[in-house]
């Protein structure tokens, strides 16, 4: 199953992490498909699981965005 990126994968990334739609669900989303290309990650679920990761992990204050 490809993954590829659409409006209403964003926004459900977005409604599921609780954060705006804007540049960070973009990169997440950017960072998913890095993932799948390398088969790290094989469907919707893992691809979720990993952007939650991801969006813990992120850099924050001064420190910078994803």
């Amino acid at each position: 199953e490809h993954l590829g990126y659409n409006v209403e994968l964003a926004k459900g990334v977005a409604k599921a992490l609780a954060i705006s739609p804007g540049p960070d669900v973009g990169i997440l989303l950017e960072q998913v498909r890095e993932a799948q290309a390398a088969g790290e990650v094989r469907d919707a679920d893992e691809a979720l699981a990993l952007a939650r990761r991801l969006w813990a992990e992120r850099p924050t204050g001064d420190e910078g965005t994803p």
